[in-house]
């Protein structure tokens, strides 16, 4: 089995980083839906630097590890429930 190596400055960073436009815009990537991260991976002219956050985002997902983030992510805002996207 290979080793991986984990930066926690990068896991932190991860964690703490919100979607910058679009339906979700301002949402922590963790509580963006798996099919909504897999859509931007289709879409041409995004920057490498949010590939690669929604590339490992999908992978802690897929692997049904994104409840270790929590502890991570500052506690939302005005009270509201993290995962539930607010509107229609």
């Amino acid at each position: 089995m290979e080793q991986v190596e984990l930066d926690p400055g990068a896991l932190l960073e991860l964690a703490r980083y919100k979607m910058p436009f679009g339906r979700f815009s301002g949402r922590y990537l963790k509580d963006i839906p798996e099919e909504y991260l897999l859509w931007l991976l289709r879409r041409d002219g995004l920057s490498q630097h949010l590939l690669e956050r929604v590339r490992s985002m999908l992978a802690i997902k897929e692997n049904g590890f994104e409840r270790l983030l929590d502890p991570l992510c500052p506690p939302a805002e005005g009270g509201a429930v993290r995962g539930r996207a607010s509107g229609p």
